[in-house]
């Protein structure tokens, strides 16, 4: 017990990025003291098989309470999100607690005009999945448009034809984006260019 719930402990306060293996989970607990996994002969009498068999019995219970019960009841009554300040820790709301949060953000959010209501065209909209990610004394949307909803196309893969003419075009006279990039890598290729430049300027001046 007291390693099913440190384990478990583990578990719940994983960052973002890490992971947690299900042998992981097991590790401390001892076969040997799940006697209702064998109960026809004793533990230190075991034969290869029959401990094989009470090591795949174990298993499968912790993976039935773990996926079925225990992550369930988290997914039921707390919502698990990171927050602004500590990107990589996460953090449980309880569900009613939450509620409260989303109801208040997105009423600030209708009234100052951040998001609009779109009419439907006839034509099938494209969508974005919106999340709220919490601040020290509010919330700050965050807009997935990769993300599919049933019976919809996410809003990138109508933008792709758009985003090839846009680098055809890009590719063709380079200067016609001035400052704007596509990736954070553009940003150094940029800085270096323009230090070279002044560099070479400052260099030559008399």
């Amino acid at each position: 017990q007291k390693f099913f719930f440190n384990n478990f402990k583990k578990f719940i306060s994983l960052s973002v990025y890490d992971k947690m293996y299900f042998y992981q989970f097991l590790e401390g607990i001892h076969v040997k003291d799940m006697i209702w996994a064998y109960p026809y002969a004793k533990p230190n009498k075991l034969n290869a098989v029959q401990m094989k068999k009470m090591q795949d019995r174990v298993a499968s219970f912790f993976k039935f309470l773990l996926d079925e019960i225990i992550l369930v009841l988290i997914r039921t009554y707390f919502y698990c999100t990171e927050t602004d300040k500590q990107r990589t820790s996460t953090t449980f709301f309880t569900r009613p607690v939450w509620k409260c949060i989303e109801k208040i953000a997105w009423k600030q959010f209708n009234h100052s005009q951040i998001f609009e209501k779109i009419e439907s065209a006839g034509k099938s909209q494209s969508c974005g999945h919106v999340r709220l990610l919490p601040k020290m004394n509010k919330v700050r949307p965050l807009i997935n448009l990769g993300k599919k909803e049933m019976g919809k196309t996410s809003s990138n893969w109508k933008l792709k034809p758009i985003l090839a003419v846009l680098k055809y075009e890009n590719s063709k006279n380079p200067n016609i984006l001035g400052s704007s990039v596509f990736s954070p890598g553009d940003i150094y290729h940029r800085i270096r260019k323009f230090i070279d430049v002044w560099k070479g300027q400052n260099f030559n001046s008399p």
